[in-house]
């Protein structure tokens, strides 16, 4: 038996009226279908018996003997209704014209019928999909060195794990739409137009179901995250899911509470976050054994990342959740040794100049130079070394923190809110994560 593709059984399931070309009254004969394990060659002469002259295709013919047939019917029925179940269960296709009848599979009748058809995936929203923001990190980032270069650090600032987003990618829409139309024949050209070729019941229900995509892309929701601190000694009565009644009632009693919201279409990331940057020497870099010192940017307070994913009931819930607070910092001072310098020396030329008697015999002329004699002097001078080179002294920050970062994915219900809840220096940290209406 064939085994059917999904659109095509979805097709055959939802109008299984006979394709009839002009008039077929041989149709509305009655008959009685006896047919136990029949081979298909047998199924089909006696419905040329009952209808019309009989055509098949090729793959028919390969199947006639192969394929086994069982229908029993407990009375007489019409030929139309006979023809139409062999065409729900056996995957087969009737055409009925006035003087002949014919039979082909589902798929060559699919396949016949197919034309092209050109799809605008972008007037549905494809490869249009919202970007995602991830929330900065909360901590030490951005890490930097103020000059000089090489050398290695003393200390190794978290620049944390930013991922970057994307959209779909084009091969997996292809093959999704593809899987759709019963694998058929698929190009994706520029601009985002796919060239297809299909039925036209396969376009129809291409299109529903690339309009329930753009609807499901559509959709938005609302969140929000509370943070605080619930004094030391009070009760807290539950974590984890809880109603949001039960979520309402412990804001309130929340100090230094501080509200973080946002909106997402299905299936974003989006972020809030309420912090304070602060720029640190807190690192150094040893080049040329001299102190390099190397700043990083320390950010403090909440953040919130979210991606929900709606379904009917429930909301695939993907979420980082973070939280820093300073604690009273410390700070090091660092100095280089002092160096010795080195021993040095220096050396001097000097140049004499002498005037010379005319020569023996010789009368001068008016006019005439001077005779003159150059001699030069030179002369080296050394010093020891062993004076010092004063160290260079550099203060670094090194601030104490309190970090919480839970993260984590859950199913969430419609009508339920998450409760985390921590040690704090303050008491008990809390965060209320919950949907807005």
């Amino acid at each position: 038996m064939l085994k059917p593709l999904l659109l095509v059984s979805a097709l055959s399931a939802a109008a299984h009226a006979l394709d009839v070309v002009g008039e077929a009254p041989y149709l509305e004969n009655r008959y009685r279908a006896a047919w136990h394990a029949a081979p298909l060659s047998t199924v089909l002469k006696d419905v040329e018996k009952q209808c019309a002259p009989l055509s098949t295709t090729h793959t028919i013919d390969n199947l006639a003997d192969r394929l086994e047939i069982t229908l029993i019917d407990r009375a007489r029925v019409r030929m139309r209704d006979t023809l139409e179940l062999l065409e729900r269960t056996q995957e087969l296709r009737f055409t009925a014209e006035p003087l002949k009848l014919t039979v082909e599979t589902w798929t060559d009748y699919r396949d016949r019928k197919r034309r092209l058809v050109n799809l605008a995936l972008r007037d549905y929203g494809l490869f249009l999909n919202p970007p995602d923001f991830f929330a900065p990190n909360l901590g030490y980032d951005n890490a930097s060195s103020s000059g000089g270069g090489g050398g290695f650090s003393l200390f190794a600032a978290d620049t944390g794990d930013h991922h970057a987003g994307r959209g779909p990618d084009p091969s997996e829409v292809v093959d999704w739409l593809r899987g759709l139309a019963g694998n058929a024949d698929a190009t994706l050209r520029g601009n985002g137009n796919l060239h297809v070729m299909i039925t036209a019941e396969e376009e129809t229900a291409i299109r529903a179901a690339l309009t329930e995509q753009q609807q499901r892309l559509l959709q938005r929701t609302a969140w929000s995250v509370s943070y605080g601190t619930l004094p030391a000694g009070q009760a807290l009565s539950t974590t984890g899911m809880c109603t949001p009644a039960e979520a309402q009632a412990l804001r309130p009693r929340l100090q230094s509470l501080r509200r973080l919201t946002v909106s997402a279409m299905n299936g974003q990331r989006v972020h809030a976050i309420d912090g304070h940057q602060q720029a640190l020497i807190d690192d150094l870099d040893v080049v040329n054994y001299q102190f390099d010192p190397a700043t990083s940017v320390l950010t403090t307070g909440v953040a919130m990342e979210l991606r929900p994913v709606i379904g009917t009931e429930f909301v695939y819930l993907s979420y980082l959740l973070s939280w820093v607070d300073p604690l009273p910092s410390s700070t090091t001072e660092l100095t280089n040794p002092a160096r010795v310098k080195a021993g040095s020396s220096s050396t001097t030329t000097t140049t004499t100049t002498t005037d010379l008697p005319p020569e023996a015999g010789k009368v001068p002329k008016p006019g005439d130079p001077p005779r003159r004699e150059d001699k030069t002097t030179t002369s080296t001078t050394s010093s020891e070394g062993g004076d010092l080179r004063p160290g260079v002294t550099v203060s670094l920050s090194k601030p104490v923190l309190w970090t919480w970062k839970p993260r984590g994915e859950t199913m969430l219900p419609k009508d339920r809110a998450l409760i985390f809840a921590s040690e704090h220096p303050a008491g008990t940290a809390i965060m209320i994560l919950e949907a807005l209406p």
